[in-house]
């Protein structure tokens, strides 16, 4: 399963996914740029808890950000 279905199939079944688990697959998406340590850097300075569920619609914000 590529990254884009596994996080796809994580949203669909649940609505939701875990902040911490979002790094390591949106590093492996070719739209980004960031590898999976600027993207877990981003994603702190975003999220005080990497523990908490994100949403989808917050999840498109957090993936427009930009440095």
């Amino acid at each position: 399963m590529s990254p884009d279905q596994c996080l796809q199939n994580q949203f669909m079944q649940k609505g939701k996914v875990i902040v911490g688990d979002l790094a390591p697959v949106m590093g492996k998406l070719k739209a980004f740029i960031f590898n999976k340590e600027e993207i877990t850097g981003i994603l702190n300075e975003l999220y005080a808890d990497l523990r908490n569920e994100i949403e989808f619609e917050d999840f498109l914000k957090a993936s427009s950000f930009s440095v």
